[in-house]
C-alpha cells in the first residue's frame, strides 16, 4: 500500500475513506457536498496564488472535486439519527373546549344555549383608563432615551407589599386582576412621548389591545423576581402584579360568573 494511496486526490493531505466515488479527506467531502451546486461551480479562479498542488480557491477546489471523479448522484439523504424516544400513537387528544367546540375557550366560553349570558360591567374601569390617559403621567420622568424611561416607567410602578396567597380564585379576584392590569398600563402608557402625541380614539384603542399582553409579561416579571428574593417559593407559585400570590396546581377557581363548562374543560 503506497502513500498515494493514502492520500486525499483532492487536497494532498491524509485521507480517511471513500466519498462520493473518490478517496479523500473528511473536509474535502463535506466542502463537495456543500458547495456542488453553488455559485462556485460557474466561477473562474477567484486567486492568483493556486498551484493546483496544496492550494485551491473555492471555484478551483470544486472544479478539482468534479475532475477527480465526485459525483452528486452518490448523496445520501434522510439520514436521520434514530428517534430515541417512541411515539405513543395511541396518545388521545384531551377533551377540552377547543377539542369539543373546534374554539378557542376564550372566544366561545359557555354552552350555546340562551339559558347562560355571563355579563360583567366595565364602564366604570374603562372611565378610569380613560380619565388616566387624558391626564397623562402622574410624575415626569426624565431618561436619555424612550426604552430607560418606559423602563424607570415601569421599575416605579411595581408593587409587591402586601402579598397574599390565594387558593380559591372567584370573580372578585379575576376582576381585581384586570383592574391592576388595565390601569398600570394606561400609566405605563402615559410615559411614552409618542403615545401621547395621538389623538384619545387611537390611545384607547391600542391600551385595549396590548393591556391583557402587558399583564401576562408583568406576571412573569413579578414571578421571577418573587423566586429570586424568596428561596422558598415553588415553581408552581405564580406572582400577579397585585400581590396575589396562587399556585397553579391546587389553586380552585370557581369559573360558574362566566361559564357553565366544568373547570377542568376551561383549564
Amino acid at each position: 500500500m503506497t502513500s498515494d494511496f493514502l492520500t486525499c486526490v483532492i487536497c494532498g493531505q491524509i485521507g480517511q475513506g471513500n466519498h462520493f466515488g473518490v478517496f479523500s479527506c473528511r473536509a474535502c467531502a463535506a466542502f463537495f457536498r456543500r458547495a456542488a451546486d453553488s455559485k462556485w461551480s460557474t466561477m473562474k479562479c477567484m486567486s492568483k496564488h493556486c498551484d493546483g498542488k496544496s492550494y485551491h480557491c473555492k471555484p478551483c477546489r470544486l472544479k478539482r472535486c468534479h475532475t477527480a471523479g465526485m459525483d452528486i448522484s452518490r448523496f445520501q439523504h434522510d439520514r436521520d439519527g434514530r428517534q430515541l424516544v417512541p411515539i405513543n400513537r395511541k396518545r388521545k387528544i384531551p377533551e377540552t373546549v377547543e377539542s369539543i367546540l373546534g374554539k378557542p375557550n376564550f372566544i366561545h366560553p359557555s354552552d350555546p344555549t340562551p339559558t347562560f349570558r355571563p355579563y360583567v360591567d366595565l364602564s366604570a374601569l374603562i372611565a378610569q383608563a380613560m380619565d388616566i390617559l387624558r391626564k397623562g403621567p402622574p410624575t415626569p420622568i426624565i431618561a436619555k432615551n424612550h426604552l430607560k424611561k418606559l423602563n424607570f416607567a415601569e421599575s416605579c410602578m411595581r408593587r409587591t407589599e402586601n402579598q397574599r396567597k390565594m387558593e380559591l380564585i372567584t370573580k372578585k379576584e379575576v376582576m381585581s386582576f384586570w383592574e391592576y392590569n388595565l390601569l398600570t398600563t394606561a400609566k405605563w402608557l402615559t410615559h411614552f412621548n409618542k403615545f401621547q402625541e395621538l389623538d384619545h380614539e387611537m390611545k384607547i384603542k391600542i391600551l385595549f389591545a396590548v393591556w391583557h399582553v402587558w399583564g401576562r409579561l408583568d406576571k412573569l416579571v413579578r414571578t421571577a423576581l418573587y423566586r429570586i428574593r424568596n428561596k422558598k417559593a415553588k415553581k408552581v407559585d405564580r406572582l400577579a402584579g397585585n400581590g396575589i400570590i396562587t399556585d397553579m396546581i391546587d389553586v380552585k377557581t370557581d369559573s360558574e360568573w362566566m361559564s357553565n363548562y366544568p373547570i377542568q374543560k376551561l383549564r
